[in-house]
């Protein structure tokens, strides 16, 4: 399990038990894909995982969030899904996959109720992730073929991109204003 994983899994584990820190990363990243700005995207996806956002949890989710937030604006495209890494089960990096998927569509669709109008494009990219959400079956991918393996990590690549692009048209949202 990446090292990054595990810190997330520990403030998931501290924000909203049950909960993991694939979901919390879908959740942030999808928030912030939507341009409220860091407090508001904080109080979006404590709403999003049914958490209360203050105190020590709040630094928490907003060291979390900072983090994501970091990973998204980096120059050189860093930004990827928190999953598993390679070597843990297929299904169970499906099953977390569908996880983040979900998580991100929540955290979006929280934040995205701001009244701001969305490209066609971030509109279809948004409608793609949750299909993939509700998708993704750990059982269909449990064998683990190499044919599976590239289908994953194609997808994997997918949902990168569509969270750079969601947060690079924000971005630029924000730099010309609601549309």
């Amino acid at each position: 399990m990446p090292a990054e994983l595990q810190v997330f899994d520990a403030i998931a584990a501290r924000l909203c038990p049950g909960c993991s820190g694939t979901r919390l990363h879908g959740a942030l990243a999808g928030a912030l894909c939507t341009g409220p700005g860091a407090q508001a995207a904080a109080a979006g996806v404590a709403q999003a995982l049914g958490i209360a956002a203050e105190g020590v949890v709040s630094e928490a989710l907003r060291a979390a969030l900072a983090q994501v937030e970091a990973r998204l604006g980096d120059p050189d495209l860093g930004f990827t899904p928190l999953l598993p890494d390679d070597d843990a089960p297929l299904a169970e990096r499906v099953r977390r996959l569908a996880e983040w998927c979900e998580a991100f569509v929540d955290g979006f669709s929280i934040q995205g109720s701001t009244g701001r109008a969305m490209s066609a494009d971030a509109s279809e990219l948004l409608l793609d992730i949750s299909a993939i959400a509700g998708e993704l079956e750990p059982e269909s991918l449990a064998h683990g073929a190499e044919e599976d393996e590239r289908d994953y990590a194609e997808i994997v690549e997918f949902l990168r991109v569509a969270a750079l692009n969601l947060f690079s048209e924000r971005a630029s949202r924000g730099a010309s204003g609601p549309h």
